[in-house]
């Protein structure tokens, strides 16, 4: 009877964790699982970081690694996770997904700035006067 309730409680727990915004290390340690889909797993690194970076980042990024340190278990499904995710990731959706600038933009700029230099600036003037 104990074990059952506390097991409903964890799952419950977890449940409500993952309604919030920022969910529970615990429940983000124990969703990490490298065979989950690719979006999956970019979610799931974007929580732990979102985590660790929400207070204080240097205190929450060591209690992070103490817990991992005493959890071989969570310590091999994190690791394993951002494994999968460097290895099923390329750098040329980053650099997409950052929106590095083509050449063509840096010529236009010139041009641009070029001509601000040259023209003079059109009259400050409402139009409704």
């Amino acid at each position: 009877m104990k074990s059952s309730l506390v097991s409903a409680w964890q799952q419950l727990r977890q449940r409500i964790s993952w309604l919030g915004r920022q969910p529970a290390l615990d429940a983000l340690l124990a969703h990490a699982d490298p065979t989950r889909p690719l979006l999956e797993r970019v979610a799931w690194a974007e929580d732990l970081i979102a985590w660790v970076r929400r207070r204080s980042p240097g205190k929450t990024l060591r209690l992070l690694l103490q817990i991992l340190e005493r959890q071989p278990e969570a310590r091999l499904r994190v690791a394993l996770t951002f494994r999968s995710l460097v290895r099923d990731t390329q750098a040329l959706d980053l650099f997409a997904d950052t929106g590095l600038p083509r050449r063509v933009a840096f010529s236009h700029e010139a041009l641009s700035r070029l001509a601000a230099l040259l023209l003079p600036d059109p009259p400050n003037s409402a139009l409704t006067e």
